[in-house]
C-alpha cells in the first residue's frame, strides 16, 4: 500500500514526448516536448482530465484532474469498497487509506500540490518552481535529459528524466517522507484526441495499466472538496 501511495502522489507528474536534439537548458527540453506531444496550446486547452485503469492488474484506479492543481485519486477492491482515496484541492492534501487518514507532511504536501495535473510543468511557473538542466544520464540504456525542479523557498525537489532522441519522459524520482527515493517509470505513450498521453507506470512493485483518458467532459470543482 506504501508504494501504491507513492504511485498515485506521483502519477499527475508523468508526461510527453518530443524530438532529437541537442539542447542546453531545462526549458528548451519542456518546449521540446510540448511541441512534439501536440503543442502548448493544445495541452492549455485541457480543462480537465480523468483516466481510468488497474494497479496489478486487478485493483480499478480512478484519477480525476483539473489544472493547474485539483485532482482526485481512487481506488478500490473488487467489491467496490474505496481503499485509498486522496483529494488535492490545490491548497491541501487529503489522503485516506481504508478507514485510516493519513497525514502528508508540508513539504510532501507542497510537492503532490504542485504535482497535481499530469503535465505539472504547463504550471509550474505561477508557483515560483525553478527548472535546471541537470545533465543527461543513462537511464534504460538510453541517454536522457535530467530536469531538476525546486521550489521557490528551496525546501524541496525532484527531478524528470526525457529521452534525448525522443524527448518522451521516462523516469520521474522523488524524495520520500522517510527519506527514502521513489522512482517512477512511464511509457505506451498513445494518442488521445491528438494529444499524446501516458498508459503504463510502474513505481516499484505498483504496475499501473491505463485503460481509457478523457478529456474536458465538465468535471465539478465540488469533487475536490477535501472531506
Amino acid at each position: 500500500m506504501k508504494t501504491l501511495l507513492f504511485l498515485l502522489l506521483g502519477l499527475p507528474v508523468l508526461c510527453l514526448s518530443a524530438s532529437a536534439q541537442s539542447l542546453t537548458s531545462a526549458d528548451e527540453v519542456l518546449n521540446n516536448f510540448f511541441k512534439a506531444v501536440g503543442g502548448k496550446k493544445a495541452l492549455m486547452a485541457i480543462k480537465d482530465l480523468s483516466y481510468e485503469g488497474t494497479v496489478g492488474g486487478n485493483t480499478p484506479l480512478l484519477i480525476k484532474q483539473k489544472p493547474p492543481f485539483k485532482s482526485l485519486n481512487v481506488a478500490t477492491d473488487a467489491t467496490g469498497k474505496v481503499t485509498y482515496k486522496q483529494i488535492i484541492d490545490g491548497k491541501q492534501v487529503f489522503t485516506k487509506v481504508g478507514d485510516n487518514v493519513v497525514p502528508t507532511n508540508p513539504v510532501d504536501a507542497e510537492r503532490s500540490i504542485l504535482n497535481a495535473f499530469i503535465m505539472p510543468e504547463l504550471y509550474l511557473a505561477q508557483k515560483g518552481v525553478k527548472l535546471t538542466l541537470a545533465g543527461t544520464e543513462a537511464i534504460n540504456g538510453k541517454q536522457a535529459y535530467k530536469v531538476v525542479y525546486t521550489v521557490a523557498n528551496g525546501s524541496s525537489s525532484w527531478s524528470s528524466y526525457f529521452d534525448t532522441q525522443t524527448g518522451l519522459k521516462v523516469r520521474s524520482v522523488f524524495p520520500g517522507q522517510d527519506g527514502a527515493v521513489w522512482t517512477v517509470e512511464v511509457d505506451d505513450y498513445r494518442d488521445v484526441n491528438g494529444i499524446k498521453l501516458p498508459y503504463h507506470f510502474v513505481a516499484g512493485a505498483a504496475d499501473v495499466r491505463v485503460n481509457k483518458y478523457q478529456m474536458n467532459t465538465g468535471i465539478s470543482d465540488t469533487e475536490f472538496n477535501v472531506q
